[in-house]
């Protein structure tokens, strides 16, 4: 799992009231009557069960928890002491529990390209659409700006705004602006489209001190690709693929969300594809709904929340009834991300 940082840094509040709740930490220094830092010894975020790490949480005035790092305190550390059940009501409302809500800050994230009419806008439509499906919007702010002030104030490009609405989104309104200094401090993120986007964010913003800038291919594991310019190429189809994988990676990397897509599935043995490929399922897990459970709460496997996209409401009915099937699994081991009914079209 990609990981921004391992020093996370909470305010003294916080950090209290983990402390009042943990009974058993690794190691706590305490300084002039104050919680300088602790260290907890907890599992990795590739879902192993013996921690390859420490995580460092230090408390610092005016710094506010990042969203990420509360996931992975109510995932690794509140289960051994608060108890299973609870845990996982923690897991599923992603921070939202009163121990962490009253001091936790929005993730904000920036994505800029180069005018802030095709790129930039496709990515930041495309992941808020993957948080609201995951029930997360509420927990991050997401916004989209240009390098360049060539396009200020103009809307969305109109290939990419068709583009758009063929896949339900909706980009009215949406103008094009241009970054700001400021907008290093108030992102957690900044994430351009190619090189030549974070060069010019690395001169506006003077370099990146606090290691927030990121290359958008980098979330779809290839750091040093770009995302060509569809104003240029005219491919617009292509650039959305590109923006699309990425957004699941950085949706994965910052959650643990992984997106389930049965969708295209036309049979059976294609649904357990897409569970082995994006959960890496072992060949020795074995390929049925029993196993599934087992590996859902138990076995290594990617992701700790899912999305299910199910079949069309045209595939064979053996096959949307088995995606429920497979779907209620998901549901019993607590681990889907969004609880959305199912429509009438989705039954078999």
């Amino acid at each position: 799992m990609f990981c921004l940082k391992r020093d996370y840094y909470i305010p003294q509040k916080c950090l209290l009231s983990i402390v009042h709740h943990a009974k058993k930490l690794s190691s706590l220094t305490m300084m002039n009557n104050q919680f300088q830092f602790i260290t907890l010894s907890i599992p990795s975020p590739d879902g192993s069960k013996s921690p390859d790490f420490y995580y460092h949480l230090t408390t610092i005035d005016g710094l506010i928890l990042p969203h990420f790092a509360a996931f992975r305190l109510s995932h690794d550390i509140v289960t051994p002491i608060l108890g299973q059940r609870y845990a996982r009501q923690i897991a599923v409302k992603r921070g939202r529990n009163r121990l962490f809500r009253r001091w936790i800050a929005l993730t904000k994230i920036l994505f800029v390209c180069h005018g802030n009419i095709c790129r930039s806008p496709m990515a930041e439509l495309a992941f808020r659409d993957m948080l609201r499906r995951a029930g997360l919007e509420g927990e991050f702010e997401i916004s989209s700006a240009a390098t360049s002030a060539e396009e200020i104030g103009d809307g969305v490009y109109p290939p990419v705004r068709r583009l758009l609405r063929a896949r339900g989104l909706d980009c009215s309104g949406k103008t094009a602006r241009q970054i700001r200094r400021s907008d290093y401090d108030s992102y957690d993120l900044l994430i351009g489209m190619d090189e030549e986007n974070l060069w010019d964010m690395r001169r506006r913003f003077g370099g990146d001190p606090d290691g927030k800038l990121y290359n958008m291919l980098a979330f779809a594991g290839r750091p040093h690709e770009a995302i060509p310019d569809p104003w240029y190429t005219r491919d617009f189809e292509h650039c959305w693929e590109d923006i699309h994988e990425a957004c699941l990676g950085l949706l994965e990397s910052l959650t643990g969300t992984v997106l389930l897509d049965f969708s295209l599935c036309a049979d059976i043995p294609a649904l357990y594809r897409e569970l082995r490929d994006k959960m890496d399922w072992e060949d020795w897990y074995g390929e049925n709904l029993d196993a599934l459970y087992d590996i859902l709460t138990g076995l290594p496997h990617r992701g700790s929340r899912f999305v299910i996209d199910m079949p069309a409401p045209d595939a064979p009915a053996e096959v949307r009834l088995y995606a429920q099937r497979i779907r209620q699994v998901f549901a019993d081991a607590q681990v889907l991300a969004c609880e959305a009914p199912v429509s009438a079209e989705d039954a078999p």
